[in-house]
């Protein structure tokens, strides 16, 4: 019979009002999921809504902005030199800071898009490379498939010297050891 340290005695209705715990517990937290629906999914509402509204903006757009700001830029100084030639150096201090600024704001857009496409060739280099590597690699495993289906077969036949086949079972102990340090499955590749 066994005790445990309350000096407590495990028997059919020790088991049945674990089981009716349990059960409590499993209600409770199902309940508690199911009154907090509307809240997770209001949440899960919103963070689309804000990663949409947060959605990095796409190349053509990145352009149209270096573009506009450039003409803004330009408008900005046509402005400050008519504001020179009128004797207002204050408006044309003004517009040519402005125009500075624009300047400064297409420069680091057109820097992000030559980042964007620097990142582009370093990542698909990264993919194709990790494409051949898992090719290699299928490619191996394919042989040791092979190879351990020959040792099989050479193994069953009964064509060679019982100290062949002892020699045979001791070379496949020894393979299928190899293949157990195979069998490790990593997450990044299925097989």
């Amino acid at each position: 019979m066994l005790i445990n340290r309350e000096g407590f005695v495990p028997d059919e209705s020790y088991e049945r009002m674990k089981q009716i715990v349990r059960v409590g517990v499993d209600l409770s937290v199902r309940s508690r999921a199911a009154a907090r629906r509307e809240i997770r999914e209001q949440r899960s509402e919103d963070r689309l809504i804000a990663a949409q509204e947060k959605a990095p903006p796409k190349k053509k757009e990145l352009k149209q902005a270096v573009e506009d700001s450039v003409e803004k830029a330009a408008v900005f100084a046509r402005e400050a030199r008519a504001a020179a030639a009128h004797g207002d150096v204050e408006r044309a201090t003004k517009l040519i800071d402005s125009a500075a600024n624009e300047f400064r704001a297409g420069s680091e857009i057109n820097q992000r898009l030559l980042t964007e496409r620097g990142m582009m060739r370093v990542l698909s280099g990264v993919g194709l490379q990790m494409a051949a590597f898992v090719h290699e690699i299928n490619g191996l495993l394919g042989m040791i498939q092979s190879i351990e289906q020959t040792f099989e077969r050479l193994q069953r036949s009964e064509n060679f010297s019982a100290p062949t086949r002892h020699g045979m079972a001791a070379v496949r102990k020894v393979w299928l050891i190899f293949g157990e340090l195979w069998s490790v499955k990593l997450p990044i590749w299925p097989m």
